[in-house]
């Protein structure tokens, strides 16, 4: 049989046949990975109308970065064929896992959440997915959910309808809100009809009307009552039936505003037996799991799971163990108040845990103050720094500190970075335990004479040549030498917004110093891009700056700085990344996904590398200080945090967080 090559792409089985692409499982050559590759069919290369189409959900998909959208790595053109490369994710869709069953209404409803975050997401955009349908529904075997196939999104506008220029109706009929056959405005609220349909569907193992024939099923959308499920499957309460029944409404307004809505009303009703009044919850339903409920059961030993935001429903109990070697579902700890919950690592998982006794000796205390429960172990509630954890002694931006507070942290730390936190002018690098002394420009003056004088003596050239590095101001010095110890010189332009781009001083490199260049991304790697280690942070055992990186992304410039900390352990990481965020007063909010400064509040979430969904630990944070655009995040199997930086604004900071998904976070 001939191997089909597609570019660098090793074209492999087929995985699913759609309208206009096919995917294919395929091997990337260039970046030694396999890939889900689709691929806009052959049939429509001359179509201008689907390679548009096409075009619309790469740049859709690119640009939600949502933790329930599978990311992508690249997309384009090769030899007049568009194509898209996106991560592969092992699983089924939903329609093969209801095909000859129903689900437990639990499980069903939990689905229905992570597709609810997605939507919400897509909305927020301002985009109206059109196709959400149980086919178009991944999940994993820790029943992580993905929701796919934007390739027949549109934009909300007052001109937007359900149909094409041609007059058919573009979507699945079984699905379809009653909007969609009308010539009127389409908004998100048909994405909440088709939830509603899918739920019914995971209920009652099979399609809300069964009328046969196009005409039928679109006048029962039209004029059929919704229907029930619990007539179906005896575990389905009443309640859950209202809820469908609301989401299937034939009058847009009398739906539930937002698909998160539909979701939490859904677990209301199932754990309840009452779905929540007319009208509520409202779009923030999901910002905090429903309290007082039992937490999910435990996933076995040692199999991280996917993020908080998997199961932000916390009532509801956990799916079936899956079998040996597969990855189970979070389990998120009490939350606090009003938000999410912490994630408590799996048994065999490191614990992200403080010190015991806090700088000073005494001890943090054993209850927060105001009765609220404390999330997992080791990560105290965000409302006020942690006690006991080391400030990271930071190479770039000061973090201001503060005491402890009583309460929820005060804005700006909830304000969108472009009106919230205000810049503060640019403080000098402060001088780290190997950095103690200042070279003020008479020492180094006096440093020269002293070596000009040995250069007269032919017998010390090689002196000379020993302490060049000390001449220069550059080098780095043993403790016994106090007096010539060089330092990092204050800017005599404080509060410039331009990071360093020069390259770093040089250091005696230390097996830790070549075990984190090792660990770099590998944009980072390359001979056109500077990078050395410098003097390692507190709580870190080496650190390296990088100055410009090449980069031909055509979608987002390049950072002009870098920074790497390795780490010695997960305690002292955890501890290193917590301290920033509480510093900051950055909440966690795993339900809205990564870096989305033009829509959301600034947050920190949990990132995803792989199919298996995330790893505890694993975080990404955004936001602009001292003039600057910053993205952090969290390396857990390299034990390193890194650190983009840019000069700019919030869209600054959106395209530098596009840059690292796309150069940084796809070679994962």
């Amino acid at each position: 049989m001939t191997e089909e090559t597609f570019g660098p792409y090793r074209i492999e089985q087929l995985l699913g046949r759609g309208g206009m692409g096919e995917v294919h499982r395929a091997y990337d050559t260039a970046h030694d990975r396999f890939v889900a590759l689709k691929r806009l069919t052959p049939g429509y290369h001359d179509d201008e109308d689907y390679r548009a189409r096409f075009r619309r959900e790469a740049r859709i998909v690119a640009r939600l970065r949502e933790p329930h959208v599978i990311p992508i790595h690249a997309y384009g053109e090769i030899g007049d064929r568009l194509y898209l490369d996106m991560r592969l994710v092992e699983g089924s869709d939903l329609s093969d896992m209801i095909r000859d069953q129903t689900l437990e209404p639990a499980r069903a409803v939990r689905i229905v959440d992570q597709v609810a975050s997605a939507l919400d997401a897509a909305h927020a955009d301002g985009l109206v997915h059109r196709d959400v349908k149980p086919s178009n529904i991944l999940v994993t075997s820790g029943d992580f959910v993905y929701l796919v196939d934007f390739g027949i999104a549109r934009s909300v506008s007052p001109s937007a309808t359900g149909l094409t220029a041609s007059g058919s109706v573009v979507g699945t009929l079984d699905y379809m809100a009653p909007e969609r056959f009308e010539s009127g405005p389409v908004d998100g609220r048909a994405d909440v009809y088709a939830l509603a349909c899918v739920l019914f569907a995971c209920l009652a193992g099979r399609r809300p009307f069964t009328a046969d024939g196009t005409a039928a099923q679109i006048w029962a959308h039209l004029n059929e009552a919704p229907p029930k499920a619990s007539p179906l499957n005896p575990a389905v309460p009443a309640a859950l039936d209202d809820v469908i029944a609301k989401g299937m409404a034939k009058d847009p307004a009398d739906r539930y505003a937002t698909a998160g809505a539909l979701a939490q009303a859904a677990a209301q009703a199932l754990t309840t037996g009452t779905p929540p009044p007319a009208g509520q919850p409202g779009p923030a339903a999901l910002a905090a799991p429903l309290a007082g409920l039992p937490a999910p059961a435990t996933p076995p030993a040692g199999q991280p799971g996917p993020a908080a935001s998997a199961a932000p429903l916390a009532g509801l109990p956990a799916p079936a163990t899956p079998p040996a070697g597969q990855l189970g579902p979070a389990v998120p700890a009490a939350p606090l108040a009003g938000r999410p919950g912490l994630s408590t690592p799996p048994s065999g998982q490191p614990d992200l845990a403080a010190p015991a006794i806090p700088p000073g000796g005494q001890s943090a205390p054993a209850t927060p103050p105001g009765g609220h429960v404390t999330p997992a172990a080791g990560w105290p509630p965000l409302a006020s720094p942690p006690r006991g954890l080391p400030l990271p002694v930071a190479t770039g931006p000061q973090f201001p500190q503060s005491g402890p507070q009583s309460g929820p942290p005060t804005p700006p730390a909830f304000q969108h970075p472009a009106t919230g936190p205000q810049p503060v002018a640019a403080q000098p690098y402060p001088p780290t335990r190997a950095h103690t002394g200042v070279v003020s420009p008479a020492r180094r003056a006096a440093l020269a004479v002293g070596v000009l004088a040995v250069v007269v003596g032919i017998v010390v050239t090689s002196l000379i040549v020993a302490n060049k590095d000390k001449i220069l101001g550059t080098g780095t010095t043993s403790s016994s030498s106090p007096s010539s110890t060089p330092t990092s010189t204050p800017s005599s332009t404080a509060g410039t917004s331009t990071p360093t781009t020069t390259t770093p001083p040089t250091k005696t490199r230390t097996p830790q110093d070549n075990a984190l260049l090792d660990a770099l991304p590998a944009v980072y790697r390359t001979v056109s891009t500077t990078c050395a280690p410098t003097a390692p942070d507190d709580g870190t055992v080496a650190t390296v700056r990088c100055g410009d990186v090449k980069s031909d992304d055509p979608y987002a410039p390049p950072p002009a700085a870098a920074e790497f900390r390795l780490f010695a352990d997960r305690a002292k990481q955890d501890a290193f990344f917590l301290a920033l965020v509480s510093s900051r007063g950055i909440p966690r909010m795993d339900e809205r996904g990564g870096c989305r400064p033009k829509s959301d509040p600034i947050h920190y979430a949990l990132f995803y590398r792989d199919t298996s969904g995330p790893l505890e630990g694993e975080f990404t944070t955004c936001f602009l200080a001292d003039g600057n655009a910053q993205v952090w995040w969290v390396d857990t199997k390299n034990l390193t945090i890194g650190t983009l930086k840019k000069p700019g604004d919030v869209d600054t900071l959106d395209k530098l967080d596009l840059w690292w998904n796309h150069q940084i976070l796809s070679a994962f």
